[in-house]
């Protein structure tokens, strides 16, 4: 009479499962990469840039991430320009916003 093994089935489908799961989510295709990217007037913006960008709350500071697999503008409470006096480097996207910002205001 064979020994009872009820008890291995559902323990090598967990550990199956388990290994399965941790194969897909270490592929590159699982993990962002360099193409994903925030589209601001023709531009392509890294994730985690930040930049200054008229939104229904006024001007807001908005940081490029990652919203349900898609690249989203994530819009903060913070007011441009309490960060203008804190952010010394100036980049091309803040160049882009100051450019942008003056065109909007003729």
């Amino acid at each position: 009479m064979p020994p009872n093994v009820d008890w291995a089935y559902p323990l090598l489908m967990r550990l199956i499962l388990l290994t399965t799961f941790l194969l897909l989510a270490l592929t590159p295709a699982a993990r962002a990469g360099d193409t994903c990217t925030c589209q601001y007037f023709g531009q392509h913006l890294k994730l985690g840039t930040t930049i200054c960008m008229k939104s229904w709350k006024g001007q807001r500071i908005v940081t490029c991430g990652m919203t349900l697999n898609n690249t989203a503008w994530k819009i903060s409470d913070t007011p441009c320009n309490q960060v203008a006096a804190k952010s010394p480097a100036r980049d091309n996207a803040s160049v882009a916003v100051a450019t942008l910002e003056k065109l909007l205001n003729k």
